[in-house]
């Protein structure tokens, strides 16, 4: 794609193979600690659908920018009464955690992780983007990234590699639109 060829693809066997965890059980799991005081399990873990980075190369210069990415069918509540039990919620945050605590630096070996959030339909990515941005005060997050596929509800089919996932904006709670595939 001759858009894309200032870019490189970065897989997660590459990352895992670099990464502190890489003998790991479960290189991918990602464990936190929530603040005291939250009216939550004192733990959490999450563990991505998918993990890669990207190489932006300029000149003689290289940047990178790495991803975790949430591939999310609907099959789970936004909300739930108790972060005991399974919910987008309780992903946001564990990735929040994550991110604060630097677990993706300690654990992957990464300097940096973008959460790319990729929803089945229109109404539960604004579902998932009010929860993030009640969570910050109204702030929202730069970190993660909303793009709806509506492909990605169909179990029997997966959807076709395109390169609007590089080149069309993602969606960020309190945030402008961000392209992954400029630097």
């Amino acid at each position: 794609m001759r858009q894309c060829e200032r870019l490189r693809f970065i897989s997660w066997r590459e990352i895992i193979d670099k990464a502190p965890c890489r003998g790991a059980d479960n290189p991918f799991r990602m464990r936190v600690s929530l603040p005291t005081g939250s009216s939550s399990p004192g733990e959490l873990a999450v563990i991505p659908d998918g993990l890669f980075g990207l190489e932006y190369r300029r000149g003689g210069e290289r940047s990178y920018r790495f991803f975790a990415l949430e591939a999310d069918r609907n099959t789970m509540p936004v909300r739930r009464s108790t972060l005991r039990q399974s919910s987008y919620l309780r992903k946001l945050l564990a990735y929040r955690e994550v991110l604060a605590q630097s677990i993706h630096k300690t654990r992957l070996g990464v300097p940096n992780l973008l959460i790319l959030n990729v929803t089945v339909n229109e109404t539960h990515r604004q579902n998932i983007m009010e929860v993030l941005a009640e969570l910050s005060g109204g702030k929202g997050s730069g970190l993660f990234l909303f793009k709806t596929i509506g492909a990605l509800g169909d179990f029997m089919r997966a959807p076709e590699p395109s390169p609007a996932i590089l080149l069309e904006p993602w969606d960020r709670a309190g945030n402008p639109p961000f392209k992954m595939g400029e630097e």
